[in-house]
């Protein structure tokens, strides 16, 4: 499940895909995310796919930063955080 909950912040596109494969819906926050969700959908090496998997703390510059990549994939035994 999500880590964090999409916003429209800079007016994005976000919406909810119906995905049949993950049986729920699935949040997108732009309108490449959501064609993302098609192909992932479709994919047959696609196994399973989750928005907003997790969150990365990491420190730069003497602050820190958080990042939230768009979609955690498991395709072909293996794990992938994508970002769009």
């Amino acid at each position: 499940m999500p880590v964090r909950t999409p916003s429209n912040r800079g007016g994005n596109t976000i919406g909810w895909f119906a995905s049949y494969k993950m049986r729920r819906s699935i949040a997108y926050e732009s309108l490449l995310e959501c064609d993302y969700l098609y192909l992932l959908e479709f994919a047959d090496e696609v196994a399973a796919f989750e928005e907003q998997p997790l969150t990365i703390i990491f420190q730069h510059a003497g602050r820190t930063h958080r990042y939230t990549p768009d979609f955690g994939v498991s395709q072909g035994g293996r794990e992938l955080l994508v970002e769009c």
